[in-house]
């Protein structure tokens, strides 16, 4: 290829053509006496960003703590500082030495503020490569201090069950994640190990107070839920109710009355008194009828452990149940 000449000047700006890539300049030399020489010297054109990515603590959702690792890698050895989000890129410090990753150990969200919220934070890593083209490259994370509250019912909040086995229904944030169900009333939730918790639930049917199956074991029993949500923030629910798997017994009698040889008493009135002894002492209503009864369905009043009933009018033994 020909070229015109001009004047000689050490220093010149010249246009490089087509896309990005290896170019070689040529310049050719004339001195007075018309003798020529070429000179050449080779550049890479780059004129596109660098791209890549940025990952707050290995790409988690949600942090409890403020400090991070921000680590990224870009397609291109780059520089990087890494920032808040909002930063301009072009009036930031780089550092001096390229590489195809990059990282920062310990970067606060809050840039030490005490008072600074919960929520969503976005870092910004400002990336330049050799050829002094720069990207800005996003990330966010939420970052999540306070422990999850939750309420724990039992058999929808029932004071007692006849059985060993409740419904259980727990109310919680939306981001709770994981939980631990247990009947240890003293179940320490910051000690158990990320293999002990289980995805959560906001139900459970048929949990079991007793897996012994020991009548004696009946009494009051205490559900302890650990709740932990998506930054590994973790909360604690109780929640109590009475087992009583063992029907009330007790001694009826007819009071002040005479008896027969065989122990039966005797009465010349219809309105007798009657007693109840050696009950337990939950018992709290009683339904009474003469000779037959149907406990499930009968009308139960006021417990009293000593009351007045009217026999009927026949003369015959009678059975007050």
């Amino acid at each position: 290829a020909t070229a015109p000449y001009q004047a000689f000047s050490a220093t010149s700006i010249f246009n490089l053509s087509g896309s990005d890539g290896d170019k070689t300049v040529v310049v050719c030399l004339r001195d007075r006496s018309g003798r020529t020489t070429s000179l050449s010297s080779s550049i890479i054109l780059d004129t596109t960003p660098p791209g890549g990515s940025v990952l707050i603590a290995s790409n988690a959702a949600f942090t409890k703590i403020a400090t991070v690792l921000v680590s990224g890698t870009s397609n291109e050895p780059v520089v990087a500082k890494i920032a808040s989000a909002g930063v301009d890129c072009y009036g930031v410090t780089y550092p001096s030495s390229f590489a195809m990753s990059f990282s920062d150990a310990a970067f606060d969200l809050t840039a030490g503020s005490s008072s600074a919220p919960d929520g969503l934070y976005t870092v910004t890593a400002c990336v330049k490569d050799r050829a002094g083209n720069i990207s800005a490259l996003n990330d966010g994370i939420i970052l999540d201090r306070a422990a999850p509250s939750g309420t724990l019912t039992i058999d929808g909040g029932a004071t007692y069950s006849q059985d060993d086995l409740v419904n259980l229904v727990l109310s919680a944030p939306n981001d709770a994640t994981k939980m631990i169900v247990s009947n240890d009333a003293a179940l320490d939730c910051a000690a158990q190990d990320a293999a002990s918790f289980i995805d959560f639930a906001a139900s459970r049917v048929d949990w079991d107070l007793d897996p012994a199956d020991n009548l004696a074991n009946d009494g009051r029993k205490t559900v302890a839920v650990c709740i932990k949500d998506g930054a590994g923030n973790i909360a604690k629910a109780t929640s109590q109710i009475v087992v009583d798997r063992v029907n009330p017994d007790g001694l009826l009698a007819f009071v002040g009355l005479n008896k027969d040889d065989e122990g039966m008493p005797y009465t010349n009135s219809r309105t007798v008194t009657i007693s109840i002894a050696g009950l337990s002492s939950d018992v709290v209503s009683l339904a009474t009828a003469e000779t037959a009864i149907d406990c499930n369905s009968a009308s139960y009043q006021a417990f009293t452990d000593k009351f007045l009933f009217t026999l009927s009018s026949s003369q015959e033994a009678k059975a007050v149940l």
